[in-house]
């Protein structure tokens, strides 16, 4: 990533995914111009949104985003393969506490266990 890139990250909105969310836009913030979080679902869940206040989790639905503004792309705590719609999509990041399975296109796809215990940490203090 470059400096002036805008770091988009996708979510299918859970606690363990805002967090871990949280966590990668915390870590690019240096190096990104902006970090934009958007949810692929709608938030319904009672408990979900309790715990999106507290956090102050600044995220909006994938039908608001504007992705011309994006010049990187991260999606955090699910794979393109668990959504059709995903699967020919190019994202540059793929972090999942699940061992990144084929056909990913992405740059850098790791399974992030580390990335994925933030997370459940930042859930646990927010709960």
């Amino acid at each position: 990533m470059n400096p002036g890139d805008t770091l988009g990250i996708l979510i299918d909105a859970d606690q363990d995914s805002m967090t871990s969310s949280l966590t990668l836009r915390r870590l690019r913030r240096q190096r990104s111009q902006e970090v934009l979080i958007y949810h692929i679902n709608f938030i319904e869940r009672a408990d979900n949104l309790a715990f999106i206040k507290p956090l102050n989790i600044k995220q909006k639905h994938i039908g608001y985003m504007n992705r011309s503004r994006i010049t990187t792309w991260a999606i955090v705590e699910f794979q393109p393969r668990h959504r059709n719609d995903f699967m020919n999509y190019q994202f540059d990041i793929i972090i999942d506490h699940h061992p990144v399975a084929p056909p990913s296109k992405a740059r850098a796809a790791r399974s992030h266990r580390l990335l994925a215990l933030a997370g459940s940490a930042m859930a646990q203090v927010g709960q």
